[in-house]
């Protein structure tokens, strides 16, 4: 069957190849209308609870939760239009907020708001806008009693939203408690697909496409150029997810492309706009009609234009799976990201290319030394490199963390250049020399000893005689941790021996946090406010920074912030506040495991392990119970591991747990790592965008070290960004 499915996806991927090659094609809207009468009425008897309905819909009840949706419509995709009733058990007046955050959807925008009290029953809401797939709408939580509350959720596409929104909140106001007989009927907690949570702790590099994908933990992945990106669930031999790379064609059009590639094959949903980790794409559903084994697929493709590729996916599953698996495929969906990590596959081209991408920046001061060189101070790493005197040294893009050009590259887009970029480690029982291979073996050379800054490294020489320059690619190592340096450079031959001095050149001494005090600091701010604070109390700047364990950003983040606490917290000029957001089971027994290692004061060296055994070993390895006793049980840590192993088993700070989530919501907030900033006496707020979007994800130190000088001067926050431009 699995071989089957893999053949009948592959050639919709062929398809879509064919197709790639000058589409255009419109798009289509909606009509908006207003909302019909609620001539319908239901009752559910089991919980005392009463709404209305217009002709045309239908409420269908099962043991735990109501449906409300228009007749004979399949709403099992979680995408609506929908309106769910659900019981919440063990959420009382003093809890809706707690639990509103943990329905709350991912991966979209979040608006928090009170909502009126329902006689005097209070009650708490939100509404959201959901990205991938395009999807609006709302939650409210009904407290009946001090043990229990009722929840009414809705949700509809984008697409049509504009017909059906109306409706369901028509519905959604109509909804009458009549009595609180829920208390005396105890029903297990749930809610419909529109409201569920996938855990997906399985994170996987789709390296050709240059992106990171999530998975459930029973699932095998691989991915690789020869067979593209499959995926399975262990147990089921009729779900798959198959996914190819496409040479992009200029002025493509997503939608043509899918639907070329659909063919003759029965189309269930129109061709619906998603952004898929910051990229345009289009996704719909399709039938694949054969008569032995329908197919019911979700296609995905995204543009990725820095590579000049297509990345298109399908999310294939049997006729009898397909209810429950389009969930599943909208949280794999969801959990795409850019990979930001690792080493580079796409040697010369890759590297070449930077030459015309150098951001057009102001350059960043360098301190001047007697000519013909200056020396460069690159602080946020403990680096100061010696460069010729005509050379300048500019913040880095998504690429690398810092570019050292010379002026041909600054004139002309063309010349010697070095990029930089930090990676915190290579994983378990991985050389340089192992991870170097791969990337030798594609382009052809030979991985070579390097001594550069008093260090052994390991490197690659490529001659691009196309080009008429040579291309290094270099590990060196960074700090004590196993943290290296990963330099690429482009020079032409009578240029490659100054860019190897350049590098030689390194005097490397990394900023290293004083632990102990941010440990005792963990401790004492725990007992006091349930909190992890660290800095001085009047200090210039409080951050704070939103993190979950599971969120591979966050990881590779938490070494940056690390550096940024030895710089600015350890001098007293920001205190910083780490707020963690537990999303799934291991997120929730990592934040206990760090809250409890706090409790016995080593709160801030149980996050810093915890996130590097993250790094090294994985989620699933990393966050297990046994993998939590492994990492923080070391003689090093001293922690009584007994003591902490009954505090997570009692969940002991689940109500801290709970409250940053709430504040989290507060915020409308939607992503981690998020960072909020304040001046003494102001509450943390967040960077706002020119469009006014939330300024989220891993916001390089060197920007929030500017931020923090322009908050010093007297800007206020909502001005930073245009002052940063």
């Amino acid at each position: 069957m699995e071989k089957n499915m893999i053949q009948r996806l592959v050639v919709l991927s062929v398809a879509a190849g064919i197709a790639v090659f000058g589409l255009f094609a419109g798009t289509a809207s909606a009509g908006a209308q207003t909302a019909p009468p609620l001539s319908e009425t239901f009752i559910w008897d089991a919980h005392g609870v009463a709404l209305s309905y217009p002709a045309g819909w239908t409420a269908v009840e099962s043991a735990d939760l109501v449906s409300v949706r228009p007749t004979g419509r399949d709403v099992s995709d979680g995408a609506g239009p929908e309106l769910i009733l659900f019981i919440a058990v063990d959420t009382g007046p003093g809890e809706l907020d707690a639990a509103l955050a943990r329905y709350a959807p991912a991966g979209g925008s979040i608006t928090k708001r009170s909502a009126p009290a329902v006689g005097d029953r209070a009650a708490r809401s939100l509404t959201f806008e959901r990205t991938n797939p395009a999807a609006v709408g709302g939650i409210t939580l009904i407290a009946l009693d001090d043990h229990t509350a009722l929840g009414v959720a809705y949700i509809v596409s984008a697409v049509e939203a504009p017909d059906f929104l109306p409706v369901l909140e028509a519905i959604g106001q109509s909804v009458a408690v009549e009595d609180a007989r829920a208390a005396s009927v105890p029903t297990g907690e749930s809610s419909s697909a529109s409201v569920a949570s996938v855990q997906l702790p399985q994170q996987v590099a789709w390296a050709d496409a240059g992106l990171t994908l999530s998975f459930p933990v029973n699932w095998t992945v691989s991915a690789g150029p020869a067979q593209g990106l499959t995926a399975s669930p262990d147990a089921a031999e009729a779900t798959l997810i198959y996914g190819e790379t496409l040479p992009q064609s200029a002025g493509v059009d997503l939608r043509k492309l899918v639907l070329s590639a659909a063919g003759d094959r029965s189309t269930l949903t129109d061709p619906v706009a998603v952004t898929v980790a910051g990229y345009p794409g289009v996704t719909y559903d399709l039938r694949d009609n054969d008569p032995d084994s329908p197919l019911y697929i979700r296609a995905l493709a995204i543009t990725i234009e820095e590579r000049d590729l297509v990345a298109v996916l399908f999310f294939g599953s049997d006729e009898a799976g397909w209810a429950a698996f389009r969930p599943v495929a909208d949280a794999i969906v969801s959990s795409i990201e850019r990979a930001d990590s690792g080493l580079s596959a796409r040697s010369t081209s890759a590297i070449h290319v930077l030459a015309s991408r150098v951001p057009p920046v102001t350059p960043l001061p360098l301190r001047q030394d007697d000519p013909p060189t200056k020396t460069y101070d690159w602080e946020e790493y403990g680096i100061v490199f010696t460069l010729p005197e005509n050379w300048q040294a500019l913040s880095g893009a998504q690429d690398y963390d810092l570019a050292l050009v010379s002026p041909e590259v600054l004139e002309a887009g063309e010349g010697a250049f070095i990029t930089l970029r930090g990676i915190p480690s290579l994983g378990p029982d991985t050389s340089p020399e192992q991870a170097l291979t791969p990337i030798a073996e594609e382009s052809g050379g030979e991985v070579t000893d390097f001594a550069l800054a008093g260090r052994d490294a390991k490197g690659i020489s490529l001659n691009d005689d196309q080009q008429g320059v040579i291309n290094n690619l270099i590990l060196i190592p960074y700090d004590d941790n196993g943290g290296l340096m990963y330099a690429q450079t482009v020079a032409t031959p009578d240029m490659n021996e100054d860019v190897i001095a350049i590098l030689d050149s390194m005097a490397i001494d990394p900023p290293v946090p004083d632990y102990a005090a941010a440990d005792a600091a963990f401790q004492a701010s725990l007992a006091d406010s349930g909190r992890l604070i660290y800095g001085a109390p009047d200090a210039a700047i409080d951050m704070v920074e939103y993190l979950s364990f599971t969120c591979g950003h966050c990881a590779n983040y938490s070494f940056a912030i690390s550096r940024l606490i030895a710089l600015d917290v350890d001098s007293d000029r920001v205190q910083i506040e780490l707020a963690l957001i537990a999303g799934d089971a291991y997120a929730t027994a990592a934040s206990h495991a760090t809250m409890c290692a706090a409790e016995q004061g080593k709160g801030y060296s149980a996050y810093t392990a915890l996130f590097r055994g993250y790094v090294e070993r994985g989620v699933q390895e990393a966050f297990s119970r046994e993998g939590i006793s492994d990492i923080l049980g070391s003689e090093a840590l001293g922690l009584d591991m007994d003591a902490l192993n009954a505090c997570i088993d009692d969940q002991k700070y689940q109500p801290q747990i709970d409250e940053f989530r709430v504040r989290f919501m507060d915020h409308g907030l939607t992503g981690t790592p998020t960072v909020l900033l304040g001046t003494a006496g102001t509450e943390p707020d967040t960077i706002k965008l020119p469009d006014g979007q939330v300024w989220s994800g891993s916001i390089p130190i060197e920007y929030l070290r500017q931020i923090f000088s322009l908050l010093e001067d007297g800007v206020a926050l909502e001005d930073v960004f245009d002052e940063l431009s």
